[in-house]
């Protein structure tokens, strides 16, 4: 089955069970789909459903964080103190989240403004002392180290939406928070390389812009270093990351992007029509891994600005 094939099988069988995701999943999914496609039905529910719950939650987690930062922080702690334990390193995460909540409540306010400014909803964001806080994440290796995704997004968020730049910072401290190489313990190995791959996504504003193709050649050196890990350790998903920052970066025809490629290929159910990445998969938990495929599938049809 071809590429083109497959982008289609995937994107209608979600666009078929749309109803089963979350309100959060389905935004995460279209949004991608969308990007990758241009599908008409996908921006139907993209620029529709998706649209009129960011409008409305996400402007409330944007009023509730300006009026009241406490009951923010207490809405995570209560959250992340009820949350289930799915994937290896959600324990320590929400670990650091309980004991950074202010962190973290930072970090759910920009993914909410990230969505704001994809709709063209920009609000004032004069109230945000981003600066304390970017600081404080900068000097926090053990957030870094645990929670590293939420980390990498909070800092290239501040600086694509215009609130602070910390990044290069921010890049020290995270090598620093890495520096042991720890290569066959799947946690570390997880939180290094999945951070990476977020700063080149995160980079490219989440799928928007263009990205110096010489600025993170040492992440490419680090993936190629970790190769035969990254193919044997870490999940599909952050493997199809690790092949979509070599596209971003022109090196489509590098030899791990047409593995990865290959392995996605190879876990397509036909009959149920996405990517399933083990036997137990759901088209909910399997939502990642299909969203990102999507991209790296149809990448040079994307136009960057």
């Amino acid at each position: 089955m071809s590429s083109s094939d497959l982008v289609y099988q995937i994107t209608a069988t979600y666009l078929k069970n749309h109803y089963q995701l979350s309100p959060q999943k389905k935004r995460h999914f279209f949004y991608r789909a969308y990007v990758a496609t241009k599908n008409p039905d996908v921006k139907t529910i993209f620029f529709g459903e998706s649209k009129s719950y960011t409008l409305s939650w996400g402007k409330q987690v944007v009023t509730t964080y300006q009026t009241s930062l406490q009951a923010t922080i207490d809405r995570i702690i209560k959250t992340f103190a009820e949350k289930e334990i799915k994937k290896i390193n959600d324990q320590y995460k929400y670990n650091q989240y309980l004991k950074y909540p202010e962190l973290k409540a930072y970090s759910s306010l920009l993914k909410s403004l990230l969505y704001l400014d994809i709709y063209g909803q920009k609000p004032d964001l004069s109230q945000i002392k981003a600066g304390p806080i970017l600081e404080r994440l900068v000097g926090n290796q053990d957030f870094i180290a645990w929670a590293s995704v939420a980390a990498v997004n909070t800092v290239f968020l501040s600086k694509h939406l215009g609130l602070v730049d910390r990044e290069v910072a921010f890049i020290a401290s995270f090598q620093k928070a890495f520096s042991e190489p720890k290569p066959k313990d799947k946690l570390w190995l997880t939180n290094y390389i999945y951070g990476l791959t977020h700063m080149i996504i995160g980079d490219s504003f989440y799928y928007q812009l263009k990205i110096n193709p010489t600025k993170f050649t040492w992440i490419l050196n680090v993936f190629e270093q970790y190769q035969q890990e990254i193919m044997t350790i870490l999940s599909l998903d952050i493997q199809t990351e690790v092949a979509l920052c070599f596209k971003f970066l022109g090196k489509a025809d590098h030899p791990l992007v047409s593995q990865i490629i290959a392995r996605l290929d190879q876990t397509f159910d036909r009959e149920r029509g996405y990517i399933r990445v083990k036997e137990t998969s759901t088209l909910i938990s399997a939502e990642h891994t299909n969203a990102v495929a999507l991209i790296l599938y149809n990448f040079e049809q994307i136009k960057l600005q």
